[in-house]
């Protein structure tokens, strides 16, 4: 039975275990949903007196909470450090641009973990971890992405005249046009692949 990943990028928890076949049944699947440039003290759940985020402090305590992880004050090296369990000095992900967005050749990332334990691994929303080959999310473990370029939608290394409303996003690397929200999208297409998934067995 194939078990299911799916990286939210909002769009990427280190559950890196590797089973054995007898195993494989027991594996849990496993959602990460990356809040992008929110810090803890964002969460009434965290004890935030003026922030109220009741659907996100339900997911809270219904899920895995990684409460001592260590992140860089930028999107790009906290992605990076989380998608491969390695400070972002020696994984190259240490900026935002400037040629520093993307992990270094060779450095497996959790989606490459989980792929080769039989998992099936999607992306959807925002990859940050290079926008050109060898760095795209599906040469880095991710069967199917859905994501934008750059640091934002609106940002220059993205579609010209993108927008966070009917956006134009690349699935698989081909640009489609999606209409509504772009945070609808993510979540939308994100409930369609699990339930893709679970169809699938």
């Amino acid at each position: 039975m194939k078990r299911t990943v799916i990286l939210l990028a909002a769009a990427l928890c280190s559950v890196m275990s590797f089973a054995t076949p007898a195993l494989a049944a027991a594996k849990p699947n496993v959602i990460v949903v990356l809040s992008d440039d929110q810090g803890f003290g964002d969460f009434s759940i965290n004890g935030n007196p003026v922030l109220k985020t009741p659907n996100l402090d339900a997911l809270a305590r219904q899920s895995v909470r990684l409460m001592d992880f260590h992140v860089a004050p930028m999107c790009t090296p906290t992605r990076g450090q989380l998608m491969t369990g390695i400070d972002a000095c020696r994984s190259g992900a240490t900026s935002v641009c400037a040629g520093r967005s993307f992990l270094r050749p060779g450095i497996p990332t959790m989606a490459d973990i989980f792929s080769s334990a039989g998992y099936k691994t999607a992306l959807f929303g925002k990859w940050h971890l290079g926008d050109s080959y060898p760095n795209l999310p599906n040469r880095r473990g991710f069967q199917e992405a859905v994501y934008h370029l750059g640091w934002g939608i609106t940002s220059m290394a993205d579609l010209w005249q993108n927008d966070y409303f009917d956006g134009r996003f690349r699935h698989n690397g081909v640009l489609q046009e999606y209409p509504g929200y772009c945070t609808d999208v993510w979540f939308n297409l994100s409930l369609d692949w699990i339930k893709q998934r679970k169809a699938a067995d």
